[in-house]
């Protein structure tokens, strides 16, 4: 392979990565030099480390809304990769009240 075809691969692999919606940034990619101590690696061979950083799992949103006689509450629950494959659970409430008008 050449240095080319990592790169497309690794770039291919990061967007992969990005799709999945559970990273906080995009995968941050790292080459180094293969170390000569290895008795198996040439010269030519490179590391390859990618730096990844996770959402938080769990994310909780409440609200309140307020005006003209009305009210209402509301609150989201969103967990992400429950199961480690980059699945996603949203669940969503509202209660409240209304007015009706004359």
């Amino acid at each position: 392979s050449t240095v080319g075809d990592v790169m497309a691969k690794l770039q291919m692999a990061s967007s992969k990565l990005s799709g999945l919606q559970i990273l906080r940034e995009p995968p941050e990619v790292y080459l180094s030099q293969a170390s000569q101590v290895d008795p198996s690696t040439s010269p030519s061979d490179v590391n390859i480390s990618i730096g990844l950083k996770e959402l938080p799992r769990f994310k909780l949103q409440t609200g309140t809304d307020v005006g003209n006689g009305e009210g209402s509450a509301y609150g989201s629950l969103l967990w992400r990769n429950m199961f480690g494959g980059a699945e996603m659970l949203t669940l969503n409430a509202k209660a409240g009240t209304r007015t009706r008008s004359a």
